[in-house]
């Protein structure tokens, strides 16, 4: 998502909220909550319980904005298609040549 600044919500760390990109946005903005969650692979139960690790407030549009246009921008500055691009190539040429590991082929 481009990696935003979290605003932490009260005095739970988990409780966080996603700023609106456009000010005009924020009295207009219907929350939402985004739980993310791990594996507590701490804990003896089995199958291994999730864990809230943290509970995020936003609008669909502060949403829309940080993944699509703020993490686009940043996969294309990271130089994300020239990685692809090279990767891709380099794979096709080893299979062109059958040169592709048994675990590779099983994926192609």
């Amino acid at each position: 998502m481009g990696q935003p600044s979290l605003v932490q919500v009260c005095d739970d760390p988990t409780s966080v909220t996603l700023p609106e990109a456009d000010s005009k946005m924020a009295s207009t903005a219907a929350p939402a909550t985004i739980y993310v969650f791990d594996i507590d692979s701490g804990s003896a139960e089995v199958p291994s319980p999730l864990r809230i690790v943290k509970r995020v407030s936003c609008s669909a549009a502060a949403l829309a904005h940080y993944a699509f246009t703020v993490a686009a921008d940043k996969a294309l500055k990271g130089s994300v298609i020239a990685t692809f691009r090279s990767a891709f190539q380099e794979r096709a040429t080893r299979g062109w040549n059958n040169q592709l590991r048994k675990s590779d082929k099983k994926r192609v």
